[in-house]
């Protein structure tokens, strides 16, 4: 081996340590999300029904979370006219 194949082969050797890659799994299982100005905690965006604080980006969410998010907010009106009901 000359020293031209080892400079190469230590090269592709730092290469691949910093090309590892996270898999998706690994980035679903991750309380962190990335969004335009960085990282952002899932549970913030949780909070703020999947929208970002700092840019007001919409990130994707399952039909399911979608369909419970439109019953509460059904339920919520419901249960606000039923209160003002029995107020007046």
């Amino acid at each position: 081996m000359n020293w031209i194949t080892k400079i190469i082969k230590a090269g592709e050797k730092i290469k691949t340590a910093f090309h590892e890659r996270a898999s998706k799994e690994d980035i679903a299982k991750s309380d962190w999300t990335s969004c335009c100005r960085g990282p952002i905690l899932k549970k913030d965006l949780e909070q703020n029904l999947w929208v970002c604080p700092d840019c007001n980006k919409h990130h994707r969410i399952k039909p399911a979370k979608d369909l419970i998010f439109y019953l509460v907010k059904i339920i919520m009106k419901y249960l606000k006219l039923q209160f003002q009901k029995m107020i007046h």
